[in-house]
């Protein structure tokens, strides 16, 4: 009997021969795979299907098919692209490679990504860092921090005060 493991973010699957012996000889089809000791099956091709019979004194069982799935795909870091902040607006920040079909969470919590991978909700002057996750529950590498900054601060309009020239002294202005 094969025992197939199914495989995680980190890993392929693996398989087994759950009631292995010793004494039995192991055949694959197609050949590469072998059983080691314990009954764990090395060798094998990640996505071939095999055929594996066991033979012993002559006598050769049915066979059975399995197939080692290869690890699940893990989402790619997210990309941030920050705009600086400037006299008119707060710094924002952009998911540039953002997928409708991630789930996207940050560090601290708070922000959130919006259709098109506008982050929104993250403190102004506060460092993030983003982690996408697929529907397998796979996590990406977190992004590179980003910093969104609070708008420039705007002068006050100078106030000019003017003093009209007399006959000794010319006219003058100051801020």
């Amino acid at each position: 009997v094969v025992s197939v493991v199914d495989p995680t973010c980190l890993a392929d699957g693996s398989a087994s021969v759950s009631n292995y012996d010793g004494a039995v000889d192991y055949t694959f089809t197609p050949a590469g795979p072998s059983v080691d000791g314990t009954g764990l099956i090395t060798g094998a091709t990640v996505g071939t299907t095999y055929e594996v019979t066991a033979t012993e004194n002559g006598c050769e069982s049915p066979s059975t098919s399995f197939t080692i799935e290869e690890m699940l795909p893990t989402p790619a870091a997210p990309t941030v692209l920050t705009v600086a902040a400037d006299c008119d607006m707060d710094g924002s920040t952009t998911i540039t490679n953002y997928s409708s079909s991630l789930t996207y969470t940050f560090d601290p919590m708070g922000p959130t990504a919006s259709a098109g991978g506008v982050i929104t909700g993250a403190v102004l002057g506060t460092a993030d860092t983003g982690t996408a996750t697929n529907v397998e529950g796979c996590a990406s590498a977190p992004s590179s921090s980003f910093t969104n900054d609070a708008m420039l601060i705007t002068p006050a309009v100078p106030v000019v005060s003017v003093v009209d020239p007399t006959c000794l002294a010319d006219g003058s202005a100051s801020v």
